[in-house]
C-alpha cells in the first residue's frame, strides 16, 4: 500500500505524468494537488496495469491544468477507483478516463472546464457511478458512457455540449438528478430509470 499525502505535484507544462500507479495493490491519495502536466500524454493521474483487483483512493484533491486527470486502465481483470471530494478541471482531453477495466466511483466532486468530463471506454468492462456530484461546462460531453452500464444519483449535469453521450450503454439513474443548460441534454438513448421502490 501507498499513500500520498498533502503533496504538491506540479509538472511545470512539460511533465508528462504526475503520479503513476503500474504495480502494487492499493495507492491512496489524499490532500494534493496535481496540475501543469501538459506534456507527452499528461495524466495527473495515470494507472496503467497488468494484472487484477487493484484499488486507488484519491480523497480532498485537486488536479487541473493537465491533459487528462485521472487515466485507469487494465489489460487483465479489472481495477476500481475511489473517488471522494476530488477536484478536476481545466483538461486538454478527460477528466476521468476510464479504458478497460477501469470502474470508478465518484462521490462528492466535481468535474469542469475539460473536453469530456467523464470518458468511458471499456465498454462493458469498465463503467462509473457518479453520486452527489457536479459535471459542468465540459466542451464536448459531461459523461461519455461508451459501452459500460454506469449510474448516476443526486448529480448535476450542467452547461455542457452534450450531458449525456449514451453511444450503446446505458446510464442507470436515481430520478433525482438535475441535467440542465446543455447544449443537448442526452444523446443516443434515453436513461433507465432506476427510481426508489
Amino acid at each position: 500500500i501507498v499513500t500520498l499525502r498533502n503533496l504538491s505535484i506540479n509538472g511545470a507544462t512539460t511533465g508528462t505524468n504526475g503520479i503513476r500507479f503500474t504495480s502494487g495493490k492499493i495507492v491512496n491519495v489524499e490532500g494534493c494537488q496535481i496540475f501543469g502536466f501538459l506534456s507527452g500524454t499528461g495524466f495527473g493521474i495515470d494507472v496503467s496495469l497488468t494484472t487484477s483487483d487493484k484499488t486507488l483512493h484519491v480523497e480532498d484533491t485537486s488536479i487541473f491544468n493537465c491533459i487528462t486527470g485521472i487515466r485507469m486502465t487494465t489489460t487483465s481483470g479489472f481495477v476500481v477507483g475511489n473517488f471522494d471530494n476530488v477536484n478536476i478541471e481545466s483538461m486538454t482531453t478527460s477528466g476521468i478516463a476510464l479504458q478497460n477495466g477501469a470502474f470508478a466511483t465518484i462521490v462528492d466532486s466535481n468535474i469542469s472546464r475539460d473536453i469530456i468530463g467523464v470518458n468511458i471506454t471499456g465498454g462493458a468492462n469498465s463503467g462509473a457511478n457518479l453520486i452527489n456530484s457536479t459535471v459542468f461546462s465540459n466542451t464536448t460531453t459531461g459523461i461519455a458512457v461508451g459501452g459500460s452500464t454506469s449510474r448516476i444519483s443526486g448529480s448535476s449535469i450542467l452547461q455542457n455540449g452534450t450531458g449525456i453521450s449514451l453511444v450503446g450503454g446505458t446510464i442507470r439513474t436515481g430520478c433525482n438528478n438535475f441535467i440542465d443548460g446543455n447544449t443537448t441534454a442526452i444523446s443516443g438513448g434515453a436513461l433507465s430509470k432506476a427510481c426508489a421502490q
